[in-house]
């Protein structure tokens, strides 16, 4: 017998609701919550500095060319650029190095998924992808015949950001699923929710244009001129931040349909990179040549770096990618409550919980809907969402689902009877 759920049957068809009870808390804050990492020109060294008050805590050896490209995985910082062409693994907590990949050429992008690290950049122009724990070689895409300036990840894909489209990639075996439309310049910021992609382009493309397409199809759905070519982009769950070239400042849109929202001051030379932690916006780039912290909610900058000693072409902060599990209920009387927990080493920014039961004689049981929003579930913290008294009679579908900012969706289905004030699981 499978796991089941149950929940109270009073009479036919009442109106349910979701609810959610409060998250089990730890004590130690991840890495990622503690410092930020950048790499650039000239020094070409990864400097780590304290969240807290942007002072600088260490610094790596040097790497050897200039640095175009940082990522982490929780214990580790991965590291790419000119010159030396490898990917270097560091510790994250002193940043001293620990192994290092095959020569790649120029790389551009870096991103993990916490088992896999993919590269990719100037030529050979694939997507290479190497074990995270020891950096060894385990597969590469087709050569895209052009530089490849960005990566990103859903729980399914890696989407690559070339010089005129999007290209959907499988993430299991690197082969191509689909494109977006050609523009006439090279893709910069990308970024995926799990349901849309948000790719910046070029300043060819109409002075600058954020595209968002249907990850499903590749299909663009909406778009929006930075002002410049769009360099840079994060996403806190309901917002898209961007920056980049002209502009020079980071602009905060409503994610849903691109309307604006807000606007940060002059950064004061272009912005390459941005990220977000859960708490604050993090931007950094060139001329300027520091990182500033910004409040996510009013953009306004509340403190910054010393400078870097040359451009800032790199930035990582947290939080990694972790992971959610869920937990159906055996069959039982009174409710139905289901367990989400964070299993990854990270905290889970914003997640958000779908719980839905369908079914019934006729098909006539629709109820539930999205649920409470958690921000953050620290790992191994728990959270419980389920659905108050639904009514009715027959074989009935309870699914849920759950999603973070840094964590891919992950969904579990039950089938049962209503049976009385019970389901039978089936």
């Amino acid at each position: 017998m499978k796991k089941g759920i149950s929940f109270l049957i009073i009479g036919f068809l009442l109106a349910s609701t979701v609810t959610m009870c409060a998250k089990t808390p730890v004590t130690s804050a991840p890495l990622s919550s503690q410092f930020v990492y950048c790499g650039g020109d000239n020094v070409q060294k990864v400097y780590q500095y304290w969240t807290s008050n942007m002072t600088k805590r260490t610094e790596s050896q040097n790497y050897g060319g200039k640095i175009r490209a940082i990522t982490s995985n929780g214990p580790y910082i991965y590291v790419g650029g000119y010159s030396t062409n490898t990917v270097w693994q560091l510790w994250a907590s002193n940043l001293t190095k620990k192994a290092e990949s095959i020569s790649y050429g120029t790389i551009f992008a870096l991103v993990c998924d916490g088992t896999y690290l993919y590269a990719a950049g100037d030529s050979p122009y694939k997507v290479y992808q190497f074990r995270a724990s020891n950096l060894t070689k385990v597969r590469e895409s087709i050569s895209f015949g052009d530089i490849i300036n960005s990566l990103a990840l859903d729980a399914d894909h890696v989407y690559v950001g070339g010089s005129y489209s999007v290209i959907q990639l499988r993430r299991s075996d690197l082969t191509q699923v689909a494109s977006s439309p050609t523009y006439p310049g090279p893709i910069w910021g990308l970024l995926s929710d799990g349901t849309y992609v948000y790719a910046g382009t070029s300043s060819l493309v109409n002075n600058g244009v954020i595209k968002k397409f249907l990850a499903a199809t590749m299909t663009e759905v909406a778009s929006v001129e930075y002002g410049g070519s769009t360099f840079a982009l994060t996403y806190d769950g309901t917002y898209l931040y961007a920056g980049g070239h002209n502009t020079q400042r980071v602009i905060k849109y409503w994610a849903y349909n691109l309307s604006e929202v807000a606007e940060s001051a002059d950064y004061g030379g272009y912005i390459s990179e941005l990220g977000y932690d859960g708490t604050s916006l993090y931007v950094t780039g060139r001329t300027t040549d520091k990182i500033w912290k910004l409040d996510p909610a009013t953009l306004q900058k509340t403190a910054e770096t010393q400078a870097y000693g040359g451009n800032v072409e790199a930035l990582w902060n947290g939080p990694c990618l972790t992971t959610l599990d869920i937990t159906m209920p055996k069959i039982g009387v009174f409710g139905f409550t289901a367990t989400i927990k964070n299993i990854g080493t990270d905290e889970a920014i914003n997640t958000e919980v779908t719980v839905a039961v369908d079914g019934g004689f006729f098909d006539k049981i629709h109820v539930g809907g999205t649920s409470y929003v958690i921000d953050p579930l620290n790992p191994d913290a728990t959270t419980k969402a389920g659905i108050q008294p639904v009514l009715g009679i027959g074989k009935v579908t309870v699914t849920v689902s759950a999603k973070a900012v840094n964590a891919f969706e992950t969904k579990k289905t039950a089938t049962g009877f209503i049976l009385g004030p019970i389901i039978i699981a089936l």
